[in-house]
């Protein structure tokens, strides 16, 4: 069977555009959307210990990290009324804010500014022992087109380009971004760790409809004694090397058909990722299958309500590719609306070894994992406007863990 002609009797829905993943739970705090207009979120999270003298179950409030220098129990979120995220604080065990992060938007909306203080205690004293402070400022052009990203740390006495981006006539001609983490953040890692740190510099071409058709990336990788520092204006293009070049293909439409990515960096050589998508009479994406030259890749395919039009269905199977052929395909996972909700289950040498079910929302409800024979489900309270106010985790018919939250609203 070629990939071309692959059969599309079994489809699916993107995971992206229609539920989280059964893992997704651990990011509930930080993805999820919030429905109406809101202001303000307040969460703190809560454990259940048992206990053992009356054989009852004690809440206590619950730490998101291991060490006590970076514990938080709570989060406060502010919003702007177009929904934009304004601050956002950590709130420790001590209920004070350790952790901010504060946004500056201009008059067109687009983020300028944004600080991360982070105040760092003693695990044993509680003292205070500082304050890290992580800040970037970005630029755009008279169109509103980012131009520049610039970043400083409490480890850098100025600024340092971070990303810059080249137009003419507003079409993006290059982009350079910098990965050099030694001098971002305070999690500073050497290079003579095994971490090579790398600055890129991205060229863009498009043909006549100006539609982008190649992306060509150099990249500089700094050696070990190198200055981290040296700005990107400061150093000779000579000495980047070409790193990766990617090819794109349309149909009539105008919808991308084949991407080809061609890797020649230092660890990537030779690596070459092939994307090629389908679609339907209605240019819908019916059916995305990612390769690697090694031979193995993965296949997903898409279905649609009959009515409403929506994603309703998506299946994804790994594959063995040989010869533009594919030789085998084991399936991986079925995600599936259903009548109130969505289903999604995981598979194994053909087999269901875990299903998830969520709300109408999203929201996980139930998961059941066979092959560690657990199971997990969660209890919900929502306020007026669908969004909820409390979330109890149980396992295995046990409640483990508590989160809350305060939610205000513009129009209340």
């Amino acid at each position: 069977m070629s990939i071309s002609s692959l059969t599309r009797a079994q489809t699916i829905m993107h995971p992206e555009t229609l539920i989280p993943q059964p893992y997704y739970y651990h990011s509930f705090l930080y993805g999820e959307p919030i429905r109406g207009d809101i202001k303000k979120v307040a969460t703190k999270n809560y454990t259940y210990v048992f206990n053992e003298i009356d054989s009852t179950y004690i809440e206590y409030e619950k730490s998101n990290f291991e060490e006590d220098v970076f514990v938080a129990l709570g989060e406060v979120n502010e919003y702007h009324q177009n929904g934009q995220l304004l601050n956002r604080g950590f709130i420790n065990k001590d209920g004070a804010i350790t952790s901010t992060t504060q946004n500056t938007y201009n008059e067109k909306g687009s983020l300028i500014y944004t600080i991360e203080p982070t105040k760092i205690y003693d695990k044993e004293t509680r003292k205070l022992l500082r304050i890290h402070k992580e800040e970037e400022k970005r630029t755009y052009t008279d169109v509103g087109k980012l131009k520049e990203v610039w970043l400083k740390s409490s480890y850098q006495d100025d600024y340092f380009i971070k990303e810059k981006y080249t137009y003419v006539n507003d079409t993006l001609l290059s982009k350079y971004e910098s990965f050099n983490s030694n001098t971002l953040t305070q999690y500073r890692i050497s290079c003579k760790g095994g971490m090579v740190d790398t600055d890129y510099v991205r060229l863009y071409s498009y043909d006549k409809k100006d539609r982008l058709i190649a992306e060509k990336t150099y990249a500089y990788e700094y050696d070990f004694d190198e200055n981290n520092i040296k700005a990107i204006t400061d150093r000779d293009f000579s000495k980047y090397k070409l790193s990766k070049i990617v090819a794109y293909k349309y149909n009539d439409t105008n919808q991308v058909v084949e991407k080809v990515q061609k890797h020649f960096g230092t660890y990537t050589k030779g690596i070459v990722n092939t994307d090629i998508l389908e679609y339907d009479a209605k240019n819908r994406l019916v059916q995305h299958i990612s390769t690697e030259n090694k031979g193995h890749g993965d296949l997903r395919t898409y279905e649609y309500d009959l009515k409403s039009g929506k994603l309703s269905k998506t299946v994804n199977f790994t594959i063995q590719i040989k010869d533009s052929q594919i030789i085998s395909q084991e399936l991986l996972s079925i995600v599936e609306k259903q009548q109130k909700g969505f289903r999604a289950q995981h598979f194994k040498n053909d087999k269901v070894v875990s299903v998830a079910f969520y709300s109408e929302y999203g929201d996980q409800l139930h998961i059941q994992d066979f092959d560690y024979k657990s199971e997990s489900s969660y209890q919900y309270s929502y306020d007026k406007h669908g969004n909820w106010t409390s979330r109890i985790l149980l396992e295995n018919g046990i409640k483990k863990e508590k989160i809350t939250r305060t939610l205000e609203y513009y129009s209340e």
